[in-house]
């Protein structure tokens, strides 16, 4: 008796979006030897590193990193904020006209 290899039910997808791109044979060439190391197919590889790259520019838009002597200025600040005195209101007063508030 000879068994055939189990056939894969086809599944539906999650994915329903497309996405293009145009690159140079030298392009296509070191994304497809990145796949093959890696052990992905090139649309596995480049879909995985683009995601890594807007996950990265998004987290440097978006997260600030303190050193320990600034986090400890902040904390400070934020736990013993300083007395509100005329510059302060001053500039609160500009603020308010400049963007209209």
């Amino acid at each position: 008796m000879t068994t055939s290899p189990p056939s894969r039910a086809k599944r539906p997808s999650l994915k329903s979006q497309r996405l293009m791109a145009r690159v140079t044979n030298e392009q296509k060439r070191l994304l497809q030897r990145g796949a093959e190391i890696r052990g992905q197919t090139l649309t596995e590889f480049v879909v995985a590193a683009a995601q890594d790259a807007a996950t990265r520019a998004i987290v440097d838009q978006e997260v600030i990193e303190l050193g320990l002597r600034d986090s400890q200025a902040f904390a400070e600040g934020m736990l013993a904020p300083p007395t509100v005195n005329a510059r302060l209101r001053a500039a609160a007063r500009r603020y308010k006209k400049a963007t209209a508030l």
